[in-house]
């Protein structure tokens, strides 16, 4: 290490003497220009400040530095990237990308793929319902695995993935495991068919879902909802052949009560152990990661929001002005008791659904319309002006780095220059630090004022 340290020095030596009685003129931070000229002995010495420089001065410094061999090459490549860039995004060197996302906004041809996408799976879950149920299985479980895919993509990007802890998502692994291994286990089926077609088809409901179709995680959450109901839907009577399942069986009180509720308990101490124990330290020390319960509590709109703040404040258990707050036992012991209680009353028309087809196919059909219906309400009443909004936000974009870039780009051809001149005078530094001090010199920085 000695050894290389004193090449350094003596290579840094040599380089200097060969510009004996040179000066250089550096312009520091503050804007002021500095004169350092080098010794006989090869010394990086500060010789004076000579001017405080306006604007105009340092316009005049910029175009004489483009005008440099450096500058020219500086330009040379900044130009070569842009066309690179230019040519990756828009095919064209010569168009600016600006001038292409104002033209041909990508995001209309993602939208454009996910509205396409979310038709062609509602045409072909129509006919795979009516003429091929058979099938039917195999196109759940590959569409969902998809979805849901994307989905923790999507929502990782967000800090949202906790989201996936929920019961829904929980719902649609049983489903899969029981029809796709176990079809002929008829408890686990009938407390699968329970609790979907009891809770998450309430809570399409409760949670707004519709039906947009250039939305593609609002097409994840109808789908997320509403597949493993009709999945069941098509196996309880025979659409999908299944030997244990009679068309004339009925829902007892344990089919409805007991095995639902047992595997409802699966999920919510699975769920809090993995909140409250595995990534309880992750969730403290991340506030920006959302679980359903951190949503919940600060979305004063949510049906389910509303409905527990009022039953909360009416019974004492919340004074007057008191809000939720996720980190406190006493929300937490809120959400867990009241979503028992949605499970509980969402599930008390299944023994109903289970024993009459009419009025199982009316309840979805009932259910699906209230998605369509919010769907056309979201694309009249907000997409129209939202949509426009977006556009007008990447312009936005756009044009501030374009501002920030016309700001900053004379600015990093100086830079480069000048950092030739702080690397010499920094391995000055290091060659009089590892020989002699500077008595009677000042050496400085020439990025700083001196």
């Amino acid at each position: 290490m000695a050894e290389k340290m004193t090449e350094i020095v003596k290579g840094t030596k040599e380089r200097l003497s060969n510009i004996t009685g040179n000066v250089f003129h550096v312009v520091a931070e503050n804007n002021s220009l500095i004169r350092i000229r080098i010794d006989k002995t090869g010394k990086v010495l500060y010789d004076k400040t000579l001017a405080k420089l306006n604007s105009e001065t340092l316009e005049t410094v910029r175009f004489k530095l483009a005008e440099s061999q450096i500058g020219s090459h500086i330009a040379e490549a900044k130009e070569k990237g842009q066309r690179s860039w230019r040519k990756a995004v828009t095919g064209n060197p010569e168009k600016k990308i600006r001038d292409y996302m104002k033209e041909v906004p990508q995001v209309k041809f993602i939208d454009k793929v996910s509205f396409f996408f979310g038709v062609t799976c509602i045409i072909f879950t129509q006919f795979l319902a009516l003429r091929h149920p058979e099938y039917f299985t195999q196109y759940y479980f590959g569409l969902i695995t998809l979805l849901l895919s994307y989905r923790y993509i999507d929502y990782s990007a967000s800090k949202y993935q906790l989201f996936m802890l929920d019961f829904c998502y929980f719902m649609n692994l049983s489903v899969i495991l029981q029809t796709g291994l176990y079809p002929h286990w008829l408890g686990w089926y009938k407390a699968n068919y329970v609790l979907c077609m009891g809770c998450l088809m309430s809570a399409i409901i409760m949670w707004k879902n519709s039906l947009v179709f250039h939305s593609l995680d609002k097409l994840t959450s109808v789908f997320l909802h509403a597949f493993p109901c009709l999945h069941l839907h098509l196996y309880r009577w025979g659409l999908i052949p299944c030997d244990s399942i009679k068309l004339d069986d009925a829902l007892t009180m344990p089919d409805v009560f007991v095995l639902p509720l047992l595997l409802y308990s699966v999920w919510q101490a699975a769920y809090l152990l993995t909140t409250e124990v595995l990534l309880f330290q992750k969730m403290e020390e991340d506030p920006q990661l959302i679980t359903s319960m951190r949503y919940l509590a600060t979305d004063k709109k949510n049906g389910m929001h509303i409905l527990v703040t009022k039953v909360a404040r009416s019974i004492g258990v919340f004074a007057k002005d008191e809000v939720f707050n996720s980190r406190t036992l006493k929300t937490k012991i809120i959400f867990v008791v009241a979503q028992v209680f949605f499970t509980l009353v969402t599930i008390l028309p299944t023994p109903f659904l289970y024993s009459s087809y009419s009025f199982s196919f009316c309840y979805i059909c009932v259910i699906f319309g209230l998605c369509i219906w919010r769907g056309g309400s979201y694309y009249i009443e907000v997409f129209s002006e939202r949509y426009k909004l977006k556009f007008v936000k990447i312009e936005r974009e756009i044009e501030k780095q374009d501002s920030v870039s016309s700001e900053n780009g004379n600015s990093d051809e100086d830079q480069e220059l000048f950092n030739q001149i702080v690397d010499a005078i920094n391995e000055a530094n290091e060659n009089e630090s590892s020989s002699e001090s500077f008595a009677e010199d000042r050496v400085i920085d020439c990025t700083r004022s001196p």
